[in-house]
């Protein structure tokens, strides 16, 4: 294939499938052939205005299980050491100490890491684009994911502690398992209350299902099953929230969350019913 020809291909395809036309024209001619057919359909979908959520699979980025999980992990400690400076060049020694407002710097702090190290990831190693990389798409139709954030929120969730309550009453009491929210809704007041509802409502599903769903579980689906890979995602985002009293819920609600991720390709439907699941827990205990 002559290098005009190339040239004049990957100015109109995918960053995945630029990087590999780049190659092939070294490559033997069935290699070519095969990388043409798949130009006419990223050209189709181009032409059509849509893309295919399933069109750039985990299987053809190069963000690989052991990069996806050095890249969560070490942003994370970075993340908690900046939060725990923030927090200590206020005075405070404990985040519980602080004011509100502070505590949720920290955690925009940490955040901010995560997206940080992402975004070099993505450039690094992927197509340098959150939507082809991590799935970053939204559409319409997501947003009935509000209302299966809501019954999960309501109803699931209950079920799922109601055989706990029954064995450990105190333990597993309702007030028991919302004591975290309720203690933040209990020191939120005035702007507080608005950057509490920002922090836990808009900016956490977002956040969260970048790194867990759109980072980890979709590197984890290039090498695993499915069903291991949404498994093993949802496992560590129940651990490193680090409320052994929420695990059960928590761990029930990321199997949905990955579940949807799976079914759409994209992290649109996920984000909304994180949405809606918070916002319904803030609800409950701001009532």
């Amino acid at each position: 294939m002559h290098a005009p020809l190339v040239t004049w291909f990957v100015c109109r395809v995918p960053a995945p499938l630029a990087t590999e036309l780049r190659e092939a024209a070294a490559q033997p001619v069935e290699r070519a052939l095969v990388l043409s057919s798949r130009w006419r359909d990223a050209v189709s979908i181009t032409r059509r205005g849509s893309a295919d959520p399933t069109f750039l699979r985990p299987s053809d980025r190069s963000i690989t299980p052991t990069v996806a999980l050095i890249t969560w992990a070490t942003a994370w400690i970075a993340g908690q050491v900046l939060a725990t400076a923030v927090v200590a060049a206020s005075a405070y020694s404990r985040p519980s100490d602080a004011p509100l407002p502070l505590v949720l710097a920290s955690t925009v702090a940490v955040w901010l890491c995560l997206l940080s190290a992402m975004a070099y990831t993505s450039r690094r190693f992927g197509c340098g684009r959150f939507d082809s990389d991590y799935g970053l798409q939204i559409r319409g139709a997501d947003l009935f994911g509000v209302g299966i954030g809501v019954l999960c929120q309501l109803v699931i969730i209950p079920i799922v502690y109601l055989p706990l309550e029954a064995i450990w009453p105190e333990r597993f009491a309702e007030d028991q398992v919302q004591q975290n929210a309720s203690d933040l809704a209990d020191r939120a007041s005035g702007a507080s209350t608005f950057l509490l509802i920002m922090v836990v409502v808009i900016g956490a599903p977002i956040v969260e299902e970048l790194v867990y769903r759109g980072l980890i579980q979709r590197a984890l689906s290039s090498r695993l099953s499915t069903p291991v890979a949404v498994a093993v995602t949802a496992a560590l985002f129940t651990l490193i929230h680090f409320r052994p009293i929420e695990y059960p819920g928590l761990a029930v609600f990321a199997v949905v969350l990955g579940v949807a991720a799976t079914a759409t390709g994209r992290l649109g439907l996920p984000i909304a019913i994180h949405i809606g699941f918070n916002a319904t827990g803030l609800l409950m205990v701001m009532r």
